[in-house]
């Protein structure tokens, strides 16, 4: 199949695959900010080589550094902050082990304001 990708790991596809879900959210109509969320989208990208591994491998201290900084933001960037997350976890609902999702900022030694699962409500943060 022409311009088919081979991607080396889950994490890999992964990646592609959250670039190609911000790319198509920005060109919807209507659709959620895409713009606002890159800099969360950006932090925390670097944890999907855990997420994907089912843990098995440490958060890298660039995943750490980035979950802190979701974790320390307030007010209005909480909630978007917890918007965002609550719109990638809809999209991968059924396809991520959300174990080891909930255990990522206890792996970096971060306290979470939020918990991170399906059925996030951003309204309490």
């Amino acid at each position: 199949m022409a311009g088919a990708s081979n991607f080396s790991s889950p994490a890999t596809a992964m990646l592609a695959m959250t670039v190609m879900v911000v790319v198509v959210l920005a060109a919807v109509p209507g659709a959620k900010a895409p713009a606002a969320c890159m800099p969360v989208y950006t932090r925390l990208i670097p944890c999907l080589e855990y997420v994907t591994s089912g843990g098995l491998v440490l958060p890298s201290p660039s995943c750490c550094r980035g979950v802190r900084a979701v974790a320390m933001a307030r007010g209005y960037a909480r909630v978007l902050a917890c918007r965002c997350i609550e719109e990638v976890v809809a999209l991968y609902s059924g396809s991520v082990d959300y174990s080891t999702v909930t255990s990522l900022p206890a792996s970096c030694g971060v306290h979470m304001p939020f918990a991170i699962s399906p059925s996030i409500d951003c309204s309490k943060v």
